[in-house]
């Protein structure tokens, strides 16, 4: 029971991990006000008991085997003690393995794999926009101004406009507030 339970502890701390690097970085304002001491006490808390929960069939279902030496012969070794779920009656064990193979594969690398699929795409469509405002912020602006305006437009709450027509339409469609983007 202790190696299923901690084995789906890390499991589910792996996914706990994860999904709070995803509000870190996809909403930044929400983590600060997510990301208290108490609120990650109760995660660890709770992990550990849907662990424990779900490890609980395996202990209720493991027995003692002993190898059978020789083979066949019927002398059980006192010394080949191993503790294992029973696998003379498959069938009544499927259910069990079936749902801790999608709780605890299945579910946390689906999850995981979409939650690390949207930081990818949230860092790079950042990199962009840093990219096409950094490019045009030093070719027109002195260095004072620079800095002011890189603050700006690094924040979505204020598009940064441009002289150039295709740069104002990027930063337009990348920006969330399209209706107070002028194209000039």
């Amino acid at each position: 029971m202790i190696s299923e339970m901690t084995g789906n502890a890390s499991i589910l701390t792996i996914v706990a991990f994860t999904m709070e690097r995803y509000v870190a970085i996809c909403h930044p304002f929400k983590c600060q006000k997510l990301s208290r001491l108490p609120r990650v006490i109760k995660t660890i808390v709770i992990v550990w008991i849907v662990a424990c929960v779900s490890a609980a069939p395996f202990a209720i279902f493991t027995t003692i085997h002993y190898v059978d030496f020789p083979a066949g012969s019927g002398n059980y070794c006192p010394m080949s003690a191993f503790c294992s779920v029973v696998m003379e009656d498959h069938g009544r064990y499927v259910p069990l393995f079936m749902f801790s193979t999608l709780a605890f594969f299945v579910g946390p690398l689906f999850a995981i794999s979409t939650l690390y699929i949207k930081i990818g795409f949230r860092l790079k469509k950042a990199k962009v926009c840093r990219q096409i405002s950094d490019s045009s912020l030093s070719e027109r602006n002195p260095p004072s101004r620079r800095v002011v305006l890189n603050i700006l437009g690094k924040s979505s709450v204020s598009p940064i406009y441009f002289k150039d027509k295709v740069r104002n339409e990027v930063l337009c469609k990348m920006s969330n507030n399209v209706r107070k983007c002028k194209i000039s």
